[in-house]
């Protein structure tokens, strides 16, 4: 340590034992004042320290305080470094330890996570396998009865098949048994009346022709009178030619005569 570090913190720890040991602070030198512990803060570190030794030649108890402490400063130094030391290590073995607890902490609910996450595993695991047998049983039985539904229906279905054959061909019997039946009992009354609209639609057909005829005659008869009117027109026209140049005629002969 340079020895004005060493001045400095012996008038230091003088003025504190001095403040301690007066009860207004009579026995620190006025020169020693930036060296005070309130003051000290503000106090540069290039403060020469030997105007404060030299006030402190003056009074006995502050000489002897400052020259105690200027002696043992090394061995205080190196007993408040030890201390520091010690502080240090103990902090850091605390931290050390809390963080080796907390890690402990960290890994034992990991290790409890763990766990549940394998007993949760083995349970999803084991309902999974039982799940599975389920399934395959209850394909078994599935195809057991889908056989059985199979079978039952193509037999069901056969039985239908022949049924209905059989209906349709008693059906059949039915309505052929049922027209002969008719014929039997309703032949004749079929006969007359087919005969009945046979000789209706052939008095019909006698009515039409002779309309037809009747028709036609008016039709012959309509023509005739149609030419007739057409020679009428015609001779009429002829006679207005004519009239129309004979008028035209004396028209001139009365011009000719008014101009004479």
């Amino acid at each position: 340590m340079a020895e004005t570090a060493r001045v400095r913190v012996a008038v230091s720890l003088a003025i504190c034992e001095l403040k301690a040991a007066s009860a207004h602070d009579e026995l620190v030198p006025m020169e020693c004042a930036a060296f005070a512990s309130e003051e000290r803060a503000e106090a540069p570190d290039n403060i020469d320290p030997r105007a404060c030794t030299q006030a402190m030649l003056r009074s006995t108890q502050a000489w002897a305080s400052f020259s105690g402490y200027h002696r043992d400063i090394l061995p205080i130094c190196t007993a408040m470094q030890h201390s520091n030391g010690i502080d240090r290590a103990l902090e850091l073995f605390h931290n050390a330890t809390v963080g080796n607890i907390a890690l402990i902490r960290y890994f034992e609910k990991r290790t409890e996570e763990d766990q549940v996450s394998r007993e949760s595993w083995y349970d999803l695991h084991h309902e999974y396998r039982q799940t599975t047998e389920d399934l395959r049983m209850l394909q078994s039985h599935f195809d057991v009865a889908s056989k059985a539904i199979v079978g039952e229906a193509s037999e069901l279905l056969h039985t239908a098949f022949i049924s209905g054959d059989a209906l349709l061909a008693h059906m059949q019997a039915r309505w052929e048994k049922t027209q002969e039946d008719s014929l039997a009992v309703y032949g004749p009354e079929l006969k007359h009346v087919q005969d009945t609209f046979a000789g209706e639609i052939v008095l019909r057909s006698h009515e039409l022709a002779a309309a037809l005829d009747h028709f036609s005659v008016r039709f012959s008869s309509l023509s005739h009178d149609i030419e007739s009117q057409q020679h009428l027109v015609g001779a009429t026209n002829q006679a207005l030619d004519a009239a129309s140049t004979v008028s035209h005629y004396q028209v001139s002969s009365f011009h000719v005569f008014s101009v004479l």
